[in-house]
């Protein structure tokens, strides 16, 4: 059996790829939505978050300026880029400094820590 690194319960060892964490438990599909103004960083956010999602999770890239984006940035009180919203009732601003990866303790987890605050 895999010894797996989870944020709960660090065993002092992180997985080398994303799909070292594969078997981790059952998800529900996601939306996820990540607004980004085209930098460098918010290029290696997307990738981090595409990376770590899974096949059921639906993501979308919502560049700041586009005209589609502009009721959702006011909706979800977006103000800096990268912004990820996941579900309409999380808010992660700026690039992830932790592993990204499909999971319902992981959602949970963020939904405690980034909650989408509605102002």
């Amino acid at each position: 059996m895999m010894d797996c690194w989870t944020p709960e319960r660090d065993v002092g060892r992180r997985p080398n790829t994303y799909a070292e964490i594969d078997g981790m438990g059952d998800t529900m599909p996601h939306r996820i939505q990540v607004f980004t103004g085209g930098c460098e960083l918010c290029r290696q956010t997307v990738d981090i978050v595409e990376l770590g999602k899974c096949k059921g999770c639906k993501m979308d890239v919502m560049p700041i300026d586009a005209e589609g984006s502009k009721d959702l940035v006011n909706r979800y009180g977006i103000n800096a880029v990268s912004s990820i919203v996941i579900g309409g009732r999380i808010k992660v601003v700026g690039k992830p400094m932790f592993p990204w990866y499909c999971g319902e303790e992981f959602y949970r987890k963020l939904e405690k820590e980034f909650p989408l605050r509605s102002d």
